[in-house]
């Protein structure tokens, strides 16, 4: 902080004048209990399954929380780089973005924005109703008294319920059948249970995220950690010698160019 009095250096402490900013953009963020920065924060793009960063964004504010950092960083992107974005279908974030999910539709026609589950507390008359199920997690999974997870196999459409069943054990075959409380939870071969969607909104019920297609597509992004570690520490990225967000963007930009002659280098070795 500095002032833009005349007052003197000396003087700055007993003066009125407000003290002014240094490092626009910087501000406290906080990583973890003991990981409190004075620093500048960026929203880093990258394909899932190449782990490669496309575009970098700097925050005006580091302050900002993560969900406010997606929409401008689409918009930008939809400028810079609409020849990168034409064949985009989904985008992977992380809960922090959740509250995006219908203004990214309304950005990009066509394109879903996929979070996990926001956990929250099931009641424990849900599980009661069903003969054989202990509890709910909070994302919504049944776990029979045997300690079972159940998978989600579809939905009744009619009904709006999900439809829940037993897995299969390490022989192929249903825990069910060599679980020894299976005669007092189900008389088939396999438990299944039907749950109202009513009773799981932390689900999202056009597109369930337990699905086993979902799960395998959100495990995707943790792609972007990699990418970030190649700006950050790969090539120095985190080191700033320049205050204000409008130079940390001019460093990222060079990080990502030089990323990606390497890599065009690379390919043509």
């Amino acid at each position: 902080m500095y002032k833009t009095c005349d007052c003197g250096r000396d003087n700055w402490q007993g003066c009125d004048h407000p003290w002014t900013p240094t490092d626009h953009g910087a501000a406290v963020v906080v990583k973890g209990p003991t990981r409190i920065y004075w620093a500048h924060k960026a929203s880093v793009a990258a394909f899932a399954n190449s782990e490669i960063p496309i575009d970098a964004l700097a925050l005006q504010y580091a302050a900002d929380s993560d969900g406010k950092t997606l929409l401008p960083h689409i918009k930008r992107m939809l400028l810079e780089l609409p020849e990168t974005l034409c064949h985009l279908r989904h985008i992977l974030a992380d809960d922090a973005y959740r509250e995006n999910r219908d203004a990214v539709a309304l950005e990009i026609d066509g394109v879903r924005l996929t979070v996990p589950v926001h956990p929250r507390r099931v009641s424990p008359t849900l599980a009661a109703s069903f003969a054989g199920i202990d509890r709910f997690t909070p994302i919504g999974v049944p776990i029979c008294n045997a300690g079972h997870r159940f998978e989600l196999r579809g939905r009744d459409l009619t009904y709006e319920r999900y439809i829940w069943v037993a897995p299969d054990g390490g022989d192929s075959r249903p825990v069910c059948a060599i679980c020894p409380l299976a005669h007092a939870c189900t008389t088939h071969a396999r438990r299944h249970i039907r749950v109202d969607r009513a009773d799981l909104p932390q689900i999202d019920w056009e597109h369930p995220q337990h699905f086993a297609r979902n799960r395998a597509r959100y495990g995707k992004r943790t792609g972007v950690e990699r990418a970030i570690k190649r700006l950050k520490v790969d090539l120095r990225g985190d080191s700033l010698t320049h205050r204000d967000a409008l130079r940390v963007q001019a460093h990222l930009d060079r990080k990502l160019l030089a990323l990606h002659l390497l890599l065009a280098v690379k390919a043509q070795t």
